[in-house]
């Protein structure tokens, strides 16, 4: 962009003459404070948010936090009971997207969202916040200047809080302690005059309405199970020279109400006694699981129990061990793993052997 139509766009007031959608990206619901009949709008009296960032039941646990960024400024209209915006310099590459508004449609502004939260945190630009870090807990956010923001909600705990979804949009996350909440960025303008307050799809007007400073906002983040893995940890006390010893474990997790929600077998295969471990991935957080060691390796023997058990934790790698020792018996045999291919003519079948000669 040259540096003539750099400054334009800077300088760019953007109008808003007829009803305009803005904050729609995913919100629930919008609900709004009250505002006098027949008010005219007052570009300096202070506005307020107050976010609910959510209505699943573990959302307290989630710890969600609320960045506000500025990206336009409102100027009053001389002639209309209005405002245009002016933008901020870091946000001036959205002037020609925001120079028809009268004509923009929900997914306009969730594009436009996602394109503000490019700039803002992915980018190269250095944008100052102008709430950073707020509790939605504490209450509203309060004393905002008239204009419009970017809304980015955010886990308190969290460092890396930027990813992105399926379709490649920028998003951002919370925890809870068994769920992964995902958040896309909003766009707020205030004041706004709305109608039908709590309609998913309803717009928040900047124009054709009563003006209310003080809005109620209800996000809408997605919910995912939150995974963790577990450790099993094999001790052998003697080996067989010169084989493999394959050792096979039954993994099976459970949730609180004591529902299976996690089952596989796992192999463990050494080649010299020693220590050992597997580790067993994308088994829910919080879920209780017990392994079991169901074949002890050929010409082995356990020494240990043959269940053990252990909880999955969002960080931590939970633990459960085993050992053994030969017997005495031979150690030829071994455990076989079924793996099986789909192929044009149907599924395919391939028995591999896991106990082989070690490697001399």
């Amino acid at each position: 962009m040259n540096k003539k139509i750099a400054e334009a766009v800077r300088s760019r007031k953007v109008r808003a003459l007829t009803a305009a959608a803005l904050a729609v990206g995913l919100l629930l619901a919008l609900t709004v404070g009250a505002a006098g009949a027949g008010s005219h709008i007052d570009l300096t009296q202070p506005c307020s948010l107050t976010i609910t960032p959510g209505t699943y039941d573990d959302m307290d646990e989630a710890e969600v936090v609320i960045d506000l960024y500025k990206v336009a400024s409102a100027v009053a209209d001389e002639t209309y009971d209005t405002y245009s915006y002016q933008l901020e310099t870091a946000y001036s590459s959205l002037g020609d997207a925001l120079s028809d508004l009268s004509s923009m449609q929900s997914s306009d502004w969730r594009d436009l969202a996602s394109e503000a939260a490019e700039l803002t945190l992915g980018g190269d630009n250095v944008v100052a916040k102008t709430v950073d870090g707020a509790a939605v807990a504490d209450g509203a956010v309060e004393d905002l200047e008239a204009g419009l923001y970017l809304l980015i909600a955010r886990g308190a705990d969290i460092t890396d809080y930027i990813d992105e979804n399926d379709e490649g949009s920028l998003i951002t996350l919370a925890h809870s302690d068994h769920y992964i909440y995902s958040y896309l960025p909003e766009l707020i303008s205030v004041p706004s005059t709305a109608s039908l307050a709590g309609d998913p799809e309803q717009t928040i007007m900047t124009s054709d309405g009563e003006w209310l400073y003080d809005l109620e906002v209800m996000l809408k983040p997605s919910q995912a199970i939150r995974f963790g893995s577990i450790e099993i940890d094999k001790t052998l006390n003697a080996c067989h020279d010169g084989y493999a010893a394959t050792f096979v474990y039954t993994v099976e997790a459970y949730d609180k109400n004591n529902v299976l929600v996690y089952s596989n077998a796992v192999p463990l295969t050494m080649t010299e006694a020693g220590t050992g471990s597997v580790q067993v991935d994308r088994i829910p957080v919080g879920a209780r699981v017990v392994v079991t060691e169901v074949f002890t390796g050929t010409g082995y023997e356990l020494v240990s129990e043959a269940e053990a058990e252990t909880v999955v934790h969002p960080v931590e790698i939970g633990t459960v061990a085993f050992t053994n020792t030969i017997d005495g018996t031979s150690p030829q045999g071994g455990a076989i793993s079924n793996e099986f291919d789909k192929q044009e003519d149907g599924w395919h079948h391939t028995p591999v052997y896991s106990n082989v000669v070690a490697e001399r």
